[in-house]
């Protein structure tokens, strides 16, 4: 038995069986502590290169936004469609919007520019004031928020003739040094990824300096 689990380590197979009762006391210390070595070096092979998928992955995302920003940096309204076009795109997700940070009579509002496959009720709130709701409350507070228990009265994606749910709300700010320039909203009907969340918010910042410079 020690003779055959060895020859399984020597080619990465640390699948195999380690009862105790099947070998000699002495070998199996022996094996079973190479065993969890080699067990241990697999995983954190397995992290790193999870790692490094994801950061190219997001390396590709920032790229692709990148390309659409530099297209149409001098038209915000045009540049903000094609925006949340690219990234629900790129998500895979069915709903995504972008609202600019405005002012009118010394009073600051967030106003929907751009929007992606949203039900009707959520057209009735186009312009939210700082710090109202889960809009508003991103922009106020300068940080992402991940809402992952989405209340039934909460808006429906609309996807051909049908209405859905999401199951998961993503509302990051775009910011630059602090300063606001607006909000996007993504909505998913699975739960979002560690990676996706992080790629989100490496993308509200390029989109942050283009708005920056449009404006």
């Amino acid at each position: 038995n020690a003779e055959r689990s060895l020859k399984q380590l020597s080619i990465g197979n640390v699948t195999f069986d380690a009862d105790k009762e099947n070998y000699l006391e002495l070998s199996y210390r022996s094996i079973f502590e190479l065993k969890q070595k080699m067990d241990s070096l697999n995983n954190q092979l397995l992290e790193e290169k999870k790692k490094q998928n994801d950061m190219q992955w997001i390396k590709s995302g920032i790229d692709k936004l990148t390309e659409v920003i530099r297209l149409e940096f001098d038209n915000p309204l045009l540049h903000s469609n094609k925006i949340i076009l690219a990234l629900t795109e790129y998500l895979q997700i069915p709903m995504g919007a972008i609202y600019h940070l405005n002012e009118d009579n010394g009073i600051k509002f967030l106003e929907m520019v751009a929007s992606f496959a949203y039900g009707r009720e959520k057209q009735n709130f186009k312009k939210i004031t700082m710090g109202e709701g889960i809009i508003g409350s991103a922009a106020s507070e300068k940080k992402i928020l991940n809402l992952t228990n989405v209340p039934e009265s909460y808006f429906s994606i609309i996807s051909g003739y049908s209405e859905t749910k999401p199951r998961n709300i993503l509302i990051s700010p775009i910011k630059l040094n602090e300063e606001i320039f607006g909000v996007i909203e993504l909505a998913s009907l699975n739960r979002f990824k560690d990676e996706e969340i992080r790629f989100i918010e490496e993308v509200c910042k390029t989109i942050a300096y283009s708005f920056a410079i449009s404006k």
